[in-house]
């Protein structure tokens, strides 16, 4: 019986190796995470436009950020009940549904247009893939901005019927 003692230890060893294993890679992704989480959140910051800047500036640095499909920095120069819809599919099935908006390129940006409610809107010509009911191509859209504590944001974007 003395003879056998040595086989559990073995088995002890056998799981060991693969325990070290997956803390090693799950300690790695953690901190590759944080890494690359700090780093959006640095190029979010110098994306970002102070809150004293121009709703004009603003606007100009919303539509950028949305042809390049930066979901962070248009998620944060929106408000909380604006909608983002420059930031590709939404869910699983969005691109077979034509819900998939893309902002390619944008022309003719406006001077801003205030409106009595607190808006200030300007209109653009944007061509565009996936906006639902519409083909692929040029619209006219409108953007409305308001001003917060944070500075100038995004409230409202649609489809200008002019």
């Amino acid at each position: 019986m003395i003879a056998d003692e040595p086989a559990p230890r073995r088995r002890r060893r056998r799981w060991l190796m693969p325990v070290a294993i997956v803390a090693a890679v799950l300690v790695l992704g953690a901190a590759s995470f944080t890494i690359n989480r700090g780093i959006r959140a640095s190029a979010l910051q110098s994306d970002m436009p102070a809150a004293t800047a121009s709703a004009p500036r603003v606007m100009k640095t919303y539509l950028d950020a949305a042809k390049r499909q930066d979901c962070d920095l248009t998620a944060a120069l929106t408000t909380a009940t604006g909608d983002p819809a420059w930031c590709g599919s939404r869910g699983p099935m969005a691109g077979w549904l034509g819900e998939d908006p893309q902002l390619r390129s944008y022309t003719n940006l406006s001077a801003p247009q205030r409106y009595v409610s607190g808006k200030t809107c300007f209109t653009a010509d944007i061509d565009q893939t996936g906006v639902m009911g519409a083909s692929p191509g040029e619209l006219p859209f409108e953007f409305c901005l308001m001003q917060t504590q944070h500075g100038w944001r995004v409230v409202s974007e649609e489809v200008d019927a002019g």
